[in-house]
């Protein structure tokens, strides 16, 4: 198959790539600041060959050079003949589903011949962090597009779970002439997607269109038919997703495996450990639970109602099994822990609408810690925790609270007439803040170094909905 310059070519299921051709004709080779031109294919370990370097495989373990050297064999002489190939660069090393990243070769030739660039399919690798899925290719689009000297690489769609991925792109010159192939490796980190959860879960790429797979799921729904009302979502230290489902009878977290068009519902269901209790018929409320580093859960309890006196707080903990541990109540009337999260050196965070300050807790014995914030402003919703601070969001306002007790506002927040939800950590440190505005734009927005920076989704590309709860998939 032959591809001319600027053709697209779309790679469907597990399609992905196919080796087009482009013919180049470049200059009599020269030194050009790179090693000496007896050099050949071979590895030095730093990142360009060396000479003599023998054009087998090999590991070059360079900056330039981001994986295996090339395929080809035999001794490319004195004037790198029949050519070089020093490595491939991409223009960026993190990409959005459907932005273009350019593959630029660094290719030397000793006649000025001819060569063809493609990429092999069959060499693609793609990989994740621990615990994570590996990538179905059937769950992405990908497209290349040849042109002189470089590959355009795209992932143009994606399937609702894809998680962040890292694609070790093989780009191959051949020598039209001897039809030696050289081949050198480029990574590209595409980002993952973003959940959101109100009356369904949706997935949203990091482009800020719905996850689709090219329409097969329409506005990116994920979990349809599985889940009744879900709420907060977290992502366990396991790959499973979370989902505290507010409609479900009795009230509990679900989990569910992220693997494939079918999404299996785990055999894990995080229940009220008390449905006997006089609580059992009276509304209960969180705005979000913690999952601790090792997997467990601490689940925030608040009740509307009650015994007149008797305490309406309670936290309930479950092993990263789902068995259920222990619950520990608040000691008085006037506690109301509405959200919860993990924080650094094994304590716990909860946020208490009662006096509206946030407690701290330790994460193993769930005993009170002391007071983390004090005097919150009014009507806080949930907070957060990274390893660098916790935040807090809140109506019309998000804040910052360090570990070391300073605090800051999150500055730029566009509106003021209503409730930030909640908070999740974003690629690169960043992060990503939810409200209830009911658009299908102004409901997600992207929070660098306290700054409101814009809204991620995109206009018109739907769901309208007013989301409870975001995670990313990392």
């Amino acid at each position: 198959m032959s591809a001319l310059p600027g053709r697209t070519l779309w790679i469907p299921a597990l399609l992905l790539l196919a080796a087009c051709r482009q013919q180049v004709v470049v200059n009599e080779c020269d030194d050009g600041g790179h090693p000496d031109a007896s050099a050949d294919a071979g590895t030095d370990g730093g990142g360009t060959p060396d000479s003599g370097a023998d054009a087998g495989p090999g590991e070059d373990g360079g900056p330039t050079d981001t994986g295996p050297v090339d395929t080809g064999t035999g001794d490319a002489g004195s004037t790198c003949d029949p050519l070089c190939f020093y490595g491939v660069t991409a223009d960026l090393a993190v990409a959005d589903v459907r932005q273009p990243v350019t593959l630029t070769v660094d290719v030397e030739s000793s006649t000025g011949g001819a060569w063809t660039i493609s990429v092999d399919p069959t060499l693609m690798e793609a990989e994740r962090a621990e615990n994570r899925p590996a990538l179905d290719f059937a769950d992405v689009v990908l497209e290349t597009v040849p042109s002189g000297q470089t590959v355009t690489f795209r992932v143009v769609d994606v399937a609702p779970w894809f998680f962040e991925t890292t694609f070790r792109v093989p780009v191959t010159v051949t020598d039209t002439t001897t039809q030696l192939p050289y081949t050198r490796v480029a990574e590209v980190k595409i980002r993952g997607n973003v959940l959101l959860s109100d009356n369904n879960v949706y997935a949203v790429a990091s482009d800020g269109q719905p996850a689709t797979l090219m329409g097969q799921y329409p506005q990116g729904i994920l979990l349809e038919q599985l889940v009744s009302t879900p709420r907060a979502i977290h992502l366990a230290p396991d790959g499973h997703l979370l989902v505290y489902d507010e409609g479900a009878s009795p009230v509990r977290i679900k989990r569910f495996e992220l693997t494939g068009k079918d999404v299996l519902a785990g055999n894990l269901q995080y229940l009220d450990a008390n449905n006997a209790s006089i609580f059992t018929t009276e509304q209960n409320v969180t705005n979000g639970f913690a999952v601790l580093p090792d997997g467990r859960v601490v689940y925030p309890e608040y009740h509307f109602s009650g015994v007149s006196g008797a305490p309406k707080s309670r936290l309930m903990l479950w092993n990263a099994d789902g068995t259920y541990d222990r619950e520990v109540w608040a000691p008085t009337a006037v506690e109301e822990w509405r959200s919860a999260t993990a924080a650094p050196n094994g304590k716990l965070l909860v946020l208490d609408r009662g006096p509206d300050v946030i407690s701290r807790f330790d994460a193993n014995t769930l005993f009170a810690d002391g007071t983390f914030v004090d005097q919150l402003p009014g009507s806080p919703y949930s907070v957060f925790a990274t390893q660098d601070a916790a935040y807090i969001a809140g109506y019309a306002y998000m804040m910052q609270a360090t570990w070391s007790g300073g605090q800051a506002a999150i500055t730029g927040l566009p509106g003021t007439a209503s409730f930030w939800r909640g908070i999740a950590q974003y690629e690169g440190g960043r992060l990503l803040a939810i409200r209830d505005t009911q658009t299908d734009s102004g409901n997600l927005a992207l929070i660098e170094n306290r700054q409101f920076v814009r809204f991620f989704r995109v206009d018109n590309a739907g769901p309208i909905i007013a989301p409870y709860g975001v995670e990313y998939l990392r």
